[in-house]
């Protein structure tokens, strides 16, 4: 009998104890999750973060990439930019008495230019396409992310000042010293970038910097002659 009561007091104790541990599992798990829950919540902003970062470098690296393909260009066109509209647009025919900007750079970018496949879909490749570029898709549209700024510039010039050869007026332009930092010769064609003032990248004439587009309001025009 004394034995029976004793399996029988060690029988209720093991049934006591079984439950409190389910109960501290409960627990345990519930601090589990919430722990979790906030390092989700701590992490996924700095996770955003870096993702963003890294497309803004890569970006960039695209604007220096077309750095090295406008340096080699100059080279072969007597010191001048070209003179080609601010933006490029695959529907537009290929016209060689007006060109676009890819078809007077195609020969210095070791990327094929855009083009469309045999499903009708327009394929780009970087350094045409900014990996920010995603929601707009202007380059997945268009075939290119970026604006050709000094472009625009020489279609200012002629319709302002009838100026039929407006590339010597504005390349001299970009090379005086105090224009050449803050005057982009291209730049993102939407603000697709966090971070900076007007959330775009550029590239500039002097020594084909990539860094954040910085308009200066005390730039100027290309005087008239």
């Amino acid at each position: 009998m004394i034995g029976r009561i004793g399996r029988i007091g060690r029988i209720g104790r093991i049934g006591r104890i079984s439950r409190v541990s389910r109960g501290f599992t409960l627990i345990e798990l519930l601090v589990v999750i919430t722990i979790i829950s906030i390092l989700v919540g701590l992490t996924l902003p700095a996770l955003g973060k870096a993702r963003e970062a890294s497309r803004r470098v890569k970006c960039l690296t695209n604007l220096m990439g077309f750095g090295r393909a406008f340096q080699l260009y100059l080279n072969d066109s007597k010191d001048l930019l070209p003179y080609v509209l601010p933006f490029y647009d695959t529907h537009f025919p290929h016209n060689p008495q007006d060109p676009q900007l890819l078809d007077v750079l195609g020969d210095y970018l070791e990327v094929p230019a855009p083009y469309y496949n045999e499903t009708g879909e327009l394929v780009v490749y970087e350094p045409y396409l900014c990996p920010s570029d995603v929601e707009d898709d202007a380059g997945r549209r268009t075939g290119l992310s970026y604006e050709y700024w000094a472009g625009g510039l020489m279609l200012l010039r002629e319709l302002a000042y009838d100026d039929h050869n407006p590339r010597p007026t504005v390349t001299r332009f970009y090379e005086l010293k105090n224009l050449s930092v803050r005057m982009p010769v291209m730049a993102d064609a939407n603000p697709w970038h966090k971070g900076g003032r007007y959330k775009q990248n550029a590239l500039y004439f002097d020594g084909w910097r990539a860094d954040w587009l910085s308009m200066d309001p005390n730039s100027q025009f290309p005087p008239p002659p």
